[in-house]
């Protein structure tokens, strides 16, 4: 155990032992692994509001919920009310200017890389020249910083979590040549190659045909059932409902509700 005097050189709150210390992450500096998961909910938020640089006004303000491990939650909510924003904001792209959130019960920057963000399709260029596996081998590197390149275990962990995801087969291909559904499980990969815990995912299911969302939503459930858990915005949950347990509802204004599913 820690004695009060000594310190550890990762300058955690003291929930490690000097034997096994948190290892910093660089090139986040501050932001930590921690080595056993907290009894806390996955994410905690308490009247949070966001707001873009320079703007006059939040975009979204009075924002409080709780994600429990294994949840999949449904954000809702008409164009403009700010659900991208807040996915923005609970993954650090997006300051948050007031409230309260936490990540396992830790402020985020002490756990960042078990946040995933996956933006939407439109938002991403999809024919930057990079193979899949390379594309989802990007997720190793919160781990390993700038300068560091990918040892063996984490090509490993990239082709393990491909083919956790179904597209092992597809791994030396180019990114551009996977359909809608294909990408958004390639997405899904490189998050479990990051070893993330909470997945925000923006409008995934959007432009997916039949096929292609049920594919995701199998996929969906196997991690769920691991324990992990999700925040998918989207416009329409009445497809998506066969993963989600519970429905965010976003509005203009900053007006925040919440049910089951069932309800």
């Amino acid at each position: 155990m820690r004695t009060d005097n000594e310190s550890l050189a990762c300058g955690c709150d003291g929930c490690c032992s000097p034997s096994q210390p948190c290892r910093p992450v660089f090139p986040y500096r501050k932001w930590h692994r921690h080595h056993s998961p907290s009894p806390a909910p996955v994410i905690e938020a308490e009247d949070l509001a966001l707001r873009y640089p320079g703007a006059a006004e939040t975009v979204v303000s009075g924002v409080s919920f709780a994600l429990a491990q294994g949840e999949c939650a449904g954000l809702i909510g008409p164009n403009g009310a700010g659900k991208s924003s807040l996915l923005k904001g609970l993954a650090g792209i997006l300051k948050i200017e007031h409230g309260r959130f936490l990540v396992h019960g830790r402020t985020p920057e002490l756990c960042r890389h078990s946040v995933a963000y996956l933006a939407q399709r439109s938002r991403v260029d999809w024919h930057f020249p990079i193979t899949v596996h390379d594309a989802v081998l990007a997720g190793r590197y919160c781990h390993l910083g700038w300068v560091a390149r990918p040892k063996a275990a984490d090509h490993e962990i990239a082709k393990h979590s491909l083919d956790r995801v179904g597209l092992a087969h597809l791994a030396h291909g180019s990114v551009g040549t996977l359909s809608g559904g294909q990408l958004q499980r390639m997405l899904l990969a490189r998050a479990l190659a990051q070893e993330a815990e909470l997945f925000l995912l923006d409008e995934p299911f959007n432009a997916l045909d039949a096929d292609s969302k049920i594919g995701l939503i199998e996929v969906i459930h196997s991690l769920k059932s691991e324990g992990r858990a999700f925040l998918i915005a989207t416009h329409d949950c009445l497809g998506e409902h066969l993963c989600l347990d519970k429905i965010f509802s976003l509005g203009s204004g900053g007006v925040f509700s919440s049910g089951k599913v069932a309800s």
